[in-house]
Order: structure tokens, then C-alpha cells, then sequence
């Protein structure tokens, strides 16, 4: 895994309270398929928040772009989550 050349891996906004949000981005997928990729992704997010005392458990939000959707419930298994419902039109 590498980091994108334009972009941090890791924004920390410190709060007054003393608190800080981190913000994770620009995780480049790598590795011969969709599974090797998405796992070697979430295994960088899960080590970015070590470096500034937090966990997965810390977490609140993951969102994810596919290039195409129809591979999403792929990228969810890979991940090691249950994939989301799919949704009907209107």
C-alpha cells in the first residue's frame, strides 16, 4: 500500500477540549485482484489511527468509491463485512 503522491494519509483537527478528529484519505488500492486490494486498503486504515493513539474501534464513518458497483458486494466480503441490502428503485 502507498499513499497518494497528491494527498496526506492523515488529517488531525485538535479540538479545545483537548480531543482530536482524524481524517484518513487517499488509501490506493494495490495487488493482483479486487480482494487482495480491498483487504490491503483496510489494513492500512486499520494502521493510520495507531500513530496518534486511536483504534478501529474509534472509527465512525468508512466510505468507499468503486469504480463499479456491481463489485460491491465483493468489496464488502473482502472487507469482512455483511454487504448492504440492495436497494430498489422508487
Amino acid at each position: 500500500m502507498r499513499a497518494s503522491p497528491c494527498c496526506s494519509q492523515v488529517a488531525r483537527v485538535e479540538h479545545t477540549d483537548g480531543s482530536a478528529l482524524l481524517y484518513l484519505s487517499g488509501q490506493i488500492a494495490e495487488g493482483a485482484g479486487r480482494a487482495e486490494q480491498t483487504r490491503g486498503a483496510f489494513e492500512t486504515i486499520a494502521a493510520l489511527p495507531g500513530a496518534h493513539g486511536a483504534t478501529l474501534a474509534d472509527v465512525i464513518d468508512i466510505r468507499t468509491d468503486l469504480t463499479e458497483s456491481r463489485n460491491s458486494t465483493n468489496t464488502a466480503r473482502s472487507a469482512g463485512s455483511s454487504p448492504p441490502a440492495p436497494r430498489r428503485p422508487a
